[in-house]
């Protein structure tokens, strides 16, 4: 199957899409239609939820980085930091920053930057996709240096039974 150009043209449709069509079709049949029933409350509420999600995951994995030493729970850990960078590439954007700019208006990594800004710290460019790359490089880094002290430590000073 060739791939159209997607400039000013319908893309092709696959099976998702047409599932995806033929669901709203028969949500709106129903008389649901997701958009009009959400009013600013629900958006509001909904949009809060992901940001405490995406809250306490940030706070939950620097808690298992800072003060677990089990290499497995930094392996999981280290897991999913790089599931997240991988979202952040295909996406061009964090899921959860994604939710939260769509219910809210605003994601955190906005707010982080409304404060550094205030702080006198500025970036050069205004692009959020390198700023979440860049930290999950730095923390990804974090996490396998850290493995990596552990194991040595484990290996060099164990003691051995004779």
């Amino acid at each position: 199957m060739q791939r159209k150009k997607s400039c000013g043209k319908s893309l092709p449709k696959n099976w998702i899409r047409n599932f995806s069509i033929t669901t709203n079709q028969w949500l709106k049949s129903l008389g649901y239609e997701y958009e009009s029933k959400c009013n600013k409350d629900t958006k509001w509420w909904i949009g809060s939820t992901y940001l405490l999600i995406h809250s306490l995951f940030i706070v939950f994995c620097a808690f298992i980085l800072l003060f677990s030493n089990s290499v497995i729970h930094l392996t999981i850990l280290l897991l999913i930091v790089s599931l997240d960078a991988f979202s952040i590439v295909v996406l061009h954007e964090c899921p959860l920053t994604i939710l939260e700019k769509k219910y809210l208006g605003i994601n955190c990594s906005e707010m982080r930057q409304n404060d550094l800004k205030k702080a006198g710290i500025h970036y050069r460019c205004n692009h959020t996709y390198e700023k979440q790359i860049e930290l999950m490089i730095n923390v990804w880094l974090l996490v396998a240096f850290k493995i990596c002290c552990i194991l040595f430590s484990q290996t060099c000073f164990a003691k051995k039974i004779t």
